[in-house]
């Protein structure tokens, strides 16, 4: 159970614009675009102990198109062919994941350059690409994405989105939570994202 005041911690600096601001040398060059997943050939993945958890790393012509954390391999073996149903799957750990496993180890990733690739709407791409801008150790609320989108009462559908998010961690869903400081959800778990909000705050 997560108590209050350590909630109130994690979030108390919550859309401090001048705060992420003066941050913004940690935020990593990573880009991302949308792409059709039948139109994935070849994917590589591998399965990886990180302090957070167990993860799959997916790529495809050298970019990132899923990291997952996981309770089963096999679960997430039928999963990647499902969505790549077209591809020729290869249990390979090759350059481009050594490069994105050091965002689980480092705070500074600001030379770190990673192209990710997704299947999504043009709305969830637009959150995603806002939840890139948060640099680390930093938070956002959801109503603060939507204002930035443009999008009037779009808190909802900010929170939809954010949640559908496919690549854990190297998209950080986990720096965004509702006004009032709580939490909110996390598709990999609670506490995993507590975890992770209390690592990165420990470099703060």
């Amino acid at each position: 159970m997560i108590s209050d005041n350590l909630q109130i911690s994690l979030f108390s600096d919550i859309d401090n614009l001048k705060s992420l601001e003066n941050h913004s040398s940690l935020k990593s060059k990573i880009t991302l675009t949308r792409i059709k997943s039948a139109d994935i050939l070849e994917v590589n993945y591998f399965f990886e102990k990180t302090q957070f958890g167990n993860i799959i790393i997916a790529t495809s012509n050298g970019k990132i198109i899923q990291v997952q954390f996981i309770e089963s391999q096999s679960v997430a073996i039928e999963k990647l062919k499902t969505q790549f149903k077209f591809a020729v799957l290869t249990e390979f750990r090759d350059s481009v994941m050594k490069v994105a496993l050091t965002f689980f180890h480092k705070s500074d990733t600001s030379q770190i350059c990673l192209e990710i690739q997704v299947e999504c709407t043009e709305f969830q791409l637009a959150v995603w690409q806002q939840l890139l801008k948060i640099p680390f150790g930093k938070k956002v609320t959801y109503g603060k994405i939507a204002k930035d989108l443009q999008k009037a009462n779009g808190n909802r559908a900010v929170g939809t989105a954010t949640g559908k998010n496919p690549i854990a961690f190297l998209i950080p869903c986990h720096r965004v939570s509702r006004l009032d400081g709580d939490l909110a959800g996390y598709r990999w778990g609670i506490q995993r994202k507590l975890n992770i909000l209390q690592w990165e705050r420990s470099y703060q």
